[in-house]
């Protein structure tokens, strides 16, 4: 079943679900994975606490935001890692922090 979370630090604007899948509520829509580095999936965020806002967006990189809403990380490990090393499958069952 596919569960839902609000991305910390953008009120509520975007969410990420467990199947690694990022949702708009501004334009209503499943917001498009583009590839970066070495394989992994971004989308572009606008509107963050950081003061990111207008069309100044940034790219974040999917694995994190959902291995943050999804993978407890009380060891607070720095790096997240894909399972079954395929960098586009960021399902949080295939993640965790290294």
């Amino acid at each position: 079943m596919e569960v839902w979370k609000d991305i910390d630090g953008f009120n509520g604007q975007y969410q990420v679900s467990n199947y690694g899948r990022i949702y708009s509520k501004y334009i209503d829509k499943i917001l498009k994975q583009m590839p970066i580095r070495h394989g992994y999936l971004s989308v572009w965020l606008y509107g963050n606490s950081e003061g990111i806002s207008g069309r100044n967006g940034k790219a974040y990189a999917v694995h994190r935001i959902v291995a943050q809403a999804f993978i407890p990380n009380t060891d607070n490990k720095p790096e997240v890692n894909h399972k079954n090393e395929d960098k586009a499958d960021n399902r949080a069952e295939n993640l965790e922090w290294v």
